[in-house]
């Protein structure tokens, strides 16, 4: 097979992308996202696409690559971190090396690696290979990521270790099972012990003055979109145990005028403060959360976070979608609130001499991660199963994740 690398998504190769991409239900290889990421942080990565197409030069594969330096103990054990944070303050650099990254910096729980169905998937993947090969030496990257993938897509991806690859687990990602239900019809579904949570919080949250302002389309969200808003979003990145990248304000709002009506805001203000905002994207029959930003000072007074989640499920909702899908962290609220936990792996390929000892002690560095709480069963009859993952061979419908940060409740 052979493979094309393009810079942009135009002409031709714009439609053999469509080709491929449009077999999928999620927005993470839509051309617009491609390009709201691409063109808002073009000073601080370099992006590439790729194209791989079969022998009778059919689109057959499609993915997205960045070159950075970057954290490479960013999934080590917490102790392993916090050592590193504290060589850190005299060598910034320690353990920071130039990577090249399978995907795009705004879709933690995601993967931009995709296949048109009936693609032979192992010889693709060698394309993707090379393809990477290509990429990688003049960013003189230490080591290839390829992020993030489900159970069921990384069963399809074994041919990857045979390439080098060593597969990894990233924090899990959680559905809400909101089949087509308003939020209303959803808590009322649940049982009594966990019904009881949500008005609770959300009669604290009344007293406390603070305005809800739900906004769709890019022209609403942008009059809205201000540096203290924006704001909101960095004391978030500043308190997350895990953040691959700070995005800049120009993403937000990129994202927005790309996806027009379907892009969801939900805002709070206190006092025409801003206080809190939580955004995503309707596609197909799905809610994709994005990004949150909260304001730290007086949350417990109101709830705030779990209240900014309620009112922005509330706002999708409406949409009578059949999946919300929320992101990591906060393991113990969205469990009670009923999501699915969905687990995600990471296949990482070091080059040259540090490839055999870091296969050697892979698990010091980058250990399985160990679930403790079990999936609650907190609906009066069962919940809808989660959706069939899409994101290797799909057959004619799909399904996937995100959310890539969340703040501790």
């Amino acid at each position: 097979m052979r493979y094309v690398i393009t810079p942009a998504l135009t002409g031709e190769l714009l439609h053999d992308w469509l080709v491929v991409s449009e077999r999928y239900d999620d927005p993470y290889v839509d051309p617009r996202m491609i390009a709201a990421v691409q063109e808002s942080m073009a000073n601080q990565a370099r992006f590439s696409n790729v194209i791989v197409y079969d022998e009778d030069d059919h689109p057959a594969a499609i993915s997205c690559f960045f070159a950075e330096r970057a954290d490479t103990l960013l999934l080590a054990p917490p102790r392993v971190r916090r050592v590193a944070q504290a060589i850190r303050r005299l060598r910034q650099k320690f353990f920071r090396f130039p990577m090249l990254f399978c995907g795009l910096p705004a879709s933690a729980g995601w993967n931009q690696l995709r296949f048109r169905h009936g693609t032979d998937v192992p010889a693709a993947l060698q394309a993707i290979h090379r393809a990477q090969e290509e990429l990688r030496r003049p960013a003189r990257a230490w080591a290839t990521v390829l992020m993030e993938f489900d159970d069921t897509q990384a069963a399809d991806l074994h041919g990857l270790e045979d390439l080098g690859y060593a597969r990894a687990d990233s924090p899990p990602m959680y559905v809400l099972p909101a089949q087509g239900r308003t939020f209303e019809e959803y808590v009322a579904a649940m049982k009594s012990h966990y019904r009881r949570m949500i008005p609770r919080s959300e009669r604290k949250f009344a007293k406390s003055g603070i305005r809800v302002a739900h906004l769709s389309g890019g022209d609403a969200f942008l009059n809205a979109f201000t540096d203290e808003v924006y704001d909101l979003y960095l004391q978030v990145v500043r308190r997350a145990d895990i953040v691959m990248h700070v995005l800049p304000a120009a993403y937000f709002r990129a994202l927005a005028q790309q996806f027009g009506e379907q892009f969801l805001a939900t805002i709070l203000y206190q006092n025409e403060r801003p206080v809190g905002f939580a955004i995503g994207i309707i596609a197909h029959n799905s809610y994709y959360g994005q990004f949150i930003g909260l304001d730290y000072a007086g949350k417990e007074a109101s709830d705030l976070y779990f209240n900014l989640f309620y009112e922005n499920l509330r706002f999708a909702m409406q949409r009578r979608v059949e999946h919300v899908f929320m992101g990591s962290d906060s393991d113990r609220f969205k469990l009670r609130l009923g999501c699915r936990r969905s687990r995600r792996h990471v296949y990482i390929h070091l080059h040259g001499w540090p490839d055999r000892p870091f296969r050697r002690t892979k698990r010091l560095w980058l250990p399985p991660i160990e679930y403790v709480d079990h999936e609650m069963d907190v609906f009066l009859a069962p919940a809808a199963s989660m959706p069939t993952s899409s994101a290797i061979v799909p057959s004619d419908g799909g399904g996937a994740i995100a959310s890539p940060v969340s703040p501790k409740a």
